[in-house]
């Protein structure tokens, strides 16, 4: 509808119009027309938009069941035993007919094409886990051990056809086309299994510790990496429940906390540690054939991401929590980095998918909440919300190629001309590689170098290209969000302004 030349009429002579009744030269060429010698424009070739909302089929059906149901087992006091089963299934059908003649979509006639498609997908989750939770004068101890199993299953079939007699059947009959039948179907399947504890001790409610300790295995990865250990320690101190702060009016919390924890990451293709093998037609001889190959470099050394994380940080409430400050410093590392590493075109592949190196963030969160006004009938909230982070390559493996003037390694990926993103040791994350220029683009010269991506000064053109050079990055320095929320008896309103910079 937008795209629709907005003064032609929505039927003319009875039948719905179409972009073509404007057809000349001048017009649909974007070209000088040589009788008036006036300058033309090009149209989108768009169909007719209330033709079709009235004449195509575009059924979309979706049905999903889910939930979850627990067993709790009290076991003896302050001993549980808990088991929970979940689900989350989704059948998905979509059916679409274009009709006989003529076609809305563009401007010419057709004979009608049908398709349908249907998949399925079933999610599930069970956990079972004990809990133990135990007060001995003041200590306080809060344990727990369990293991969890997940899975996924997906599968989907689509047929389609075109070149139908008439618009009797649409898309209930795709059979009754005499074209050459399309049909397709696709399977995915993935599971992890998870052995999981964590003890926390409190004593006094003044000095706390937590650690927690994770064995994960997923599908995804190598047959050698299948399971990968996740340790974690925290420890915190509540100083404001001290006898030196108890009474004191102007603090009124005070906790510094401070932990140490490995994660992993494991959002990858399902497939990508095997040697897949995928098929597609060829015409042998005089005859067509399936043909079969294999299309992914395994890899059974394929392993978990992990990011090592340490912070370090406080709590602060002032006159009786009316402000509050909550500042932590955090520091990331994230190794066996997961992304596709380029390979010699000469293996028969052009990436595979690998552990390739390592990546840090440090920054700074702050939050800020205020209550400034809390009265019967009217409350006044008021929180900042400020995230600082910087991001760094720090190693690749020796696959990454190196960089003659720096002799940092580095991966670059294609993009417009050459190269665009650049991993480099050193670097942010992605970055983006170019050349910096003053004035109008008009194109890249004919006397580049296509072995060294180096553009140089030519005489006469509007633009000097000069070597390629890291010319910023996608990751602002600053993220923020200032929220403020009014409240006077039965209505509210709130001012929500996010902000990003560098």
């Amino acid at each position: 509808m937008i795209e629709q030349l907005p003064f032609l009429p929505v039927k003319l002579d009875g039948e719905y119009t179409q972009t073509n009744i404007i057809n000349t030269s001048s017009i649909l060429n974007n070209q000088t027309d040589p009788n008036s010698g006036k300058q033309g424009f090009s149209p989108e070739g768009v169909g007719n938009p209330v033709e079709l909302l009235e004449r195509m089929q575009a059924m979309q059906y979706r049905t999903q069941i889910f939930g979850n149901a627990a067993l709790t087992f009290h076991l003896m006091k302050g001993l549980d035993l808990k088991t929970q089963f979940g689900i989350d299934y989704h059948n998905n059908r979509d059916a679409n007919y274009t009709p006989f003649t003529p076609r809305p979509m563009i401007n010419q006639s057709s004979e009608g094409a049908a398709s349908a498609n249907n998949s399925n997908s079933l999610y599930w989750q069970e956990e079972t886990y004990l809990t133990y939770v135990k007060d001995i004068n003041k200590h306080h101890i809060n344990a727990m051990a369990g293991m969890s199993w997940q899975e996924y299953n997906y599968t989907k079939f689509e047929a389609s056809d075109s070149k139908y007699i008439d618009d009797f059947y649409g898309y209930y009959n795709l059979g009754s086309g005499t074209n050459r039948p399309s049909v397709g179907s696709d399977y995915d399947k993935w599971a992890m299994n998870s052995y999981f504890l964590r003890l926390a001790y409190s004593y006094d409610n003044k000095y706390m510790a937590t650690v927690t300790g994770r064995y994960d295995g997923s599908s995804k990865f190598g047959q050698n990496n299948k399971y990968a250990f996740f340790p974690s320690v925290g420890l915190g101190w509540m100083i404001s429940n001290e006898d030196f702060l108890k009474d004191n009016l102007l603090i009124s919390k005070l906790k510094l906390h401070t932990s140490y924890g490995v994660t992993g990451n494991s959002e990858i293709g399902t497939y990508k540690s095997l040697a897949t093998v995928s098929q597609s037609n060829t015409i042998i001889g005089d005859a067509l054939h399936v043909v079969s190959y294999l299309d992914n470099m395994p890899n059974p050394d394929l392993k978990w991401e992990k990011t090592g994380q340490w912070d370090l940080g406080f709590e602060l409430g002032l006159f009786n929590n009316r402000l509050n400050f909550d500042i932590s410093y955090y520091y990331k590392y994230t190794s066996d980095l997961l992304l596709d590493r380029p390979v010699p075109e000469s293996t028969g592949y052009s990436s595979i998918m690998d552990n390739i190196g390592a990546v840090s963030n440090r920054g700074v969160d702050i939050l800020v909440t205020a209550y400034p006004i809390q009265t019967h009938d009217f409350q006044w909230t008021s929180t900042l919300n400020l995230g600082f982070n910087k991001n760094r390559v720090e190693k690749l493996d020796e696959s990454a190629s190196v960089d003659p003037v720096t002799g940092k390694r580095q991966i670059t990926t294609d993009g417009f001309v050459g190269y665009d993103m650049l991993i480099r040791e050193g670097e942010e994350l992605s970055s983006f590689y170019g050349y910096k220029r003053a004035g109008i683009y008009d194109g890249i010269p004919s006397n580049w170098d296509p072995e060294t991506m180096n553009i140089p000064s030519t005489i006469g053109e509007k633009v000097t290209y000069k070597k390629r050079e890291i010319i910023g990055n996608g990751l602002p320095d600053w993220m923020g969000s200032f929220i403020n929320t009014f409240n006077y008896k039965g209505f509210d309103l709130t001012l929500d302004f996010q902000f990003t910079w560098g």
